[in-house]
């Protein structure tokens, strides 16, 4: 069996010598990144060429936006779901707009999860088609 893990530990360690035994250390300190309120603007078009799971065919698809990594967890933003001109080839023409919040170091910025989700058998199935 395979585990696949989507996370990672960020940690620092320092060895800091006390000179008594009775000595307290002050705080560390804070490893926080400062963040800020921003918004990410995505303009949506269309996919190309979708092809469907298995047995099933393509039906409505959309597109699911997230930021920061695993779409259950975290707010996601979808497209409508369209069939216009084809299933296979929709169009989508939208403008979507994601309020995040940003660190100001970019060594620390989130990713943006982009998946094409299709809506099978009333909505009651959705099958994730690519990533």
């Amino acid at each position: 069996m395979t585990y696949v893990h989507d996370w990672q530990v960020l940690m620092q360690f320092e060895l800091v010598p006390k000179e008594t035994h009775n000595q307290r250390l002050p705080p560390p300190p804070s490893i926080c990144p400062e963040f800020e309120d921003a918004e990410v603007l995505v303009t949506v078009l269309g996919l190309r060429r979708l092809k469907g799971l298995e047995f099933y065919d393509v039906t409505r698809p959309s597109i699911e936006l997230c930021v920061g990594g695993a779409r259950a967890t975290n707010k996601r933003v979808a497209t409508k779901k369209s069939n216009t001109p084809s299933s296979h080839d929709p169009n989508f023409m939208e403008q979507i707009r994601l309020p995040v919040r940003l660190p100001v170091n970019p060594l620390f910025a989130p990713r943006l999860d982009i998946a094409a989700v299709d809506s099978l058998l009333g909505g009651f199935y959705s099958p994730t088609l690519g990533t």
